[in-house]
């Protein structure tokens, strides 16, 4: 029975591993014959540039993600492109996540969410804390 199981797994590996070849092989000839160089290199270049301004977590994610799909030689391990988002988030959120102790880029999307969360709550606070004192003052 283990050496059905075995050969049943190694046939399931080869599958996937060959179907990521060809998904591999097909965006290669998607890339060549439809977008031409110079988009490429203008979306390559937007995403060096990509800084997050007014955008949520989300939004800017997004934003990356859509970018970072044209750019296959820029971004080739998993750990640059957790660091090169990690690179666009506000300070704010980027001073209090560091990307090297996420384990993979969902656990660091997480930690950023949670922090953006944290910050909106400050704010609100603060503008709360303002108009009461702004209330004191009117009296």
């Amino acid at each position: 029975m283990k050496y059905a199981t075995k050969g049943a797994m190694g046939k399931l590996r080869l599958h996937f591993t060959m179907r990521t070849k060809v998904e591999i092989r097909l965006k290669e000839i998607f890339l060549k014959h439809y977008c031409p160089r110079a988009a490429i290199d203008k979306i390559t270049e937007e995403l060096l540039q990509l800084r997050q301004t007014n955008e949520y977590v989300d939004e800017i994610n997004g934003i990356f993600f859509d970018k970072a799909r044209f750019c296959p030689a820029l971004l080739t391990t998993p750990e640059l492109w957790m660091t090169r988002y990690h690179l666009i988030l506000k300070t704010e959120i980027r001073e209090f996540i560091h990307s090297s102790k996420c384990a993979n880029s969902e656990e660091m999307i997480d930690w950023e969410r949670g922090r953006e969360t944290e910050l909106k709550r400050r704010e609100q606070e603060e503008r709360r804390g303002l108009s009461i004192s702004y209330a004191f003052e009117e009296n």
